[in-house]
């Protein structure tokens, strides 16, 4: 009888996902579509600021030269990681992911994202740091220059936390979507539950 059990539960759960599969398809559509337009936004985001910063490093002195001259270095990075991603996800086919892979997916983004996010704070913290040495500094030069470079990585890193926490809520909300899409199959967090009304 248990096997039999089983063996229903299996068919049924295999059946709804099938049936499901336009609709994860749909689901990773949506994901990839949130995804390239957050890229959107951080490759325009480092565009005007290398722009910004390649003319102002050079009409500027002292501690403003400084500012923008980090703001272009560390925008011509953020460009780079903005375009690959916008490469690599512009051709990806979603027809064929299943559930497993669809849920893994979008929660891999979303830890990606958070990690980021305290990786982003560190590098506030670290842009507070630079600012205060450089208050401490023997030469002007090296003066400017550290509170130059500490805040603008307190600029940057704050932009940041506040794309990647932006761009992680917006993915979370269709985590709702989930449970529907499994068909009434939910994950209890020491089981696995099945409801299904008739």
């Amino acid at each position: 009888m248990h096997k039999l059990i089983t063996l229903l539960f299996i068919l049924t759960t295999h059946s709804l996902l099938a049936q499901n599969a336009l609709d994860w398809q749909t689901f990773n559509e949506t994901r990839l579509k949130k995804q390239k337009k957050a890229m959107i936004i951080l490759g325009s985001w480092s565009v005007a600021n290398m722009a910004s910063g390649a003319i102002l490093q050079s009409t500027t002195d002292g501690e403003e030269k400084y500012f923008h001259q980090m703001n272009l270095i560390w925008n011509t990075v953020n460009f780079a990681l903005a375009g690959s991603s916008l490469l690599m996800t512009r051709n990806k086919d979603v027809s064929n992911m299943n559930a497993a892979a669809s849920i893994k997916a979008q929660h891999d983004l979303q830890k990606i994202l958070l990690v980021n996010a305290g990786i982003d704070f560190g590098y506030i913290m670290l842009g507070a740091w630079y600012v205060e040495r450089g208050k401490n500094a023997s030469d002007t030069k090296t003066m400017n220059r550290q509170k130059g470079y500490g805040k603008s990585i307190i600029l940057q890193g704050s932009f940041l936390l506040l794309f990647d926490a932006i761009t992680a809520a917006a993915l979370s909300r269709d985590n709702k979507k989930i449970p529907g899409l499994l068909g009434g199959l939910t994950f209890t967090g020491n089981g696995i539950a099945f409801q299904k009304t008739f």
